[in-house]
């Protein structure tokens, strides 16, 4: 359960959450755009960088969810059947796929992924949120936002047949090409961010 600080929006302070919460995914777009050119033409990086920056960095937030459930002898003894059995049948479904295939197994993986980003975004969107004293079909609209603003750019991807993008291995994603797709997307993915900006000025201003 989140606990908010001094009875505030934000889930430790407004430094704190703006450094290691809000800030990453822009220092990376700045990173992307200042060496496009690099990330234009590489495909693989060095195992020891991602090891870092992806098993030390993006994936260190589910390592702590073990304090929460493994390690917390009361949740674990309350669910023990469930955090056991969840393991087994994870490891059985991933040999299945596996033994039908390499590129099965790193395909599902990385549409898990994928659907577990977009989720990790609504939820920090209801965290930062849950305070708000907003309409419920205000509610609603921000969770269709929240999924279209975040899907559509992974459509965009999947049409964008010319661009060099791999996610754990290459030709991981259905990838087409469809360029009248594309356009429209943009359009779509412009139109839903500016009608959000709008509907939260109008509740900032009334």
């Amino acid at each position: 359960m989140i606990r908010y600080k001094n009875n505030s929006h934000w889930i430790s302070s407004p430094l704190q959450d703006g450094l290691f919460i809000l800030s990453p995914p822009f220092i990376i777009l700045c990173l992307v755009f200042s060496f496009s050119s690099y990330f234009s033409t590489h495909e693989d990086v060095s195992p020891w960088v991602w090891f870092v920056v992806v098993l030390g960095v993006d994936v260190s937030h589910v390592y702590s969810t073990l304090f929460r459930t493994y390690f917390e002898p009361e949740t674990f003894q309350k669910h023990k059947t469930t955090l056991t059995l969840i393991p087994i049948v994870v490891w059985l479904l991933s040999m299945m796929l596996y033994s039908l295939g390499s590129i099965y197994f790193w395909r599902t993986l990385a549409y898990l992924a994928v659907f577990h980003f977009i989720r990790q975004q609504y939820g920090f969107m209801r965290i930062y949120t849950a305070k708000e004293n907003k309409p419920t079909w205000f509610k609603q609209i921000e969770t269709y936002l929240i999924y279209a603003i975040t899907g559509i750019p992974i459509l965009i991807w999947h049409f964008s047949a010319d661009r060099t993008f791999v996610w754990f291995v290459k030709n991981d994603f259905l990838i087409q090409s469809f360029n009248g797709a594309i356009i429209f997307l943009h359009i779509a993915l412009f139109s839903i961010v500016i009608s959000y900006i709008l509907l939260e000025l109008y509740f900032v201003l009334k």
